[in-house]
């Protein structure tokens, strides 16, 4: 799963605290998504089960490259995956990294920064659902290298038909926001980014970085989506 990496720009020492309560597509078009009413349905925690494989492919920004994920190992309260790279990640049982290694066995869980920011999961999900986490590290905003604290909320927006190359999911819709205080005094700088996740195949199915004038021009508006996904055989 390690893809074109964010070092030049980031690299991130984690203190992290949890507050419980494709082919290549131009552009993102209306019919990629579409609101369907669910506002009763809920995901529960999925049961992960060893040999089942994602592929995810950027369709927009970051073109030609991919990342997988490959479930190797499950205990009652950790899953054990590997990325096309040869790297292993140690997750909850929610499929949330909680550490990751080379080959070499030396630790690169900094490498992982956007999956434990971005794809961080608390179940059940259902419309309304909201939960929150504190990481601090380094970042860049508008390019100027920060030491700070993060807020990342979450929240279930509703469920949408999402289109990826795999086929059509029912998912419910995630928006992540990052938020922290600019030093130079300009107030609060708020990044977002939305994500799809599928009960289907037990992870998300699509990501969309919101254009903000702090991200870096390469996290402008960049569009990933689930290319392949192998279940247990």
């Amino acid at each position: 799963m390690k893809k074109k990496t964010f070092l030049g720009y980031l690299f991130l020492v984690f203190s992290s605290t949890l507050f419980v309560s494709c082919a290549t597509t131009p552009d993102l078009k209306e019919e990629e998504t579409k609101e369907i009413s669910h506002s009763f349905e809920r995901i529960g925690l999925p049961e992960y089960k060893v040999g089942e494989t994602w592929e995810w492919r950027w369709i927009r920004g970051q073109e030609g490259h991919s990342w997988t994920n490959k479930v190797v190992g499950v205990k009652e309260n950790e899953i054990v995956a590997v990325t096309g790279k040869g790297d292993k990640l140690f997750l909850d049982n929610q499929y949330n990294i909680l550490k990751a290694t080379n080959p070499k066995g030396e630790d690169v869980t900094q490498n992982f920064w956007w999956e434990r920011w971005f794809w961080f999961k608390n179940f059940p999900l259902h419309v309304g659902k909201k939960w929150k986490q504190i990481q601090k590290g380094v970042f860049y905003i508008e390019a100027k290298r920060v030491v700070q604290e993060y807020e990342i909320t979450y929240e279930v927006e509703g469920f949408e038909e999402v289109n990826t190359p795999v086929g059509g999911f029912n998912a419910a819709k995630i928006l992540t926001t990052l938020t922290t205080e600019d030093k130079s005094g300009k107030g609060k700088v708020t990044l977002k980014v939305n994500m799809w996740y599928s009960k289907e195949v037990k992870n998300y199915v699509m990501g969309e970085w919101e254009y903000s004038p702090h991200w870096v021009p390469e996290w402008q508006g960049v569009v990933f989506k689930l290319s392949k996904f192998e279940p247990s055989k």
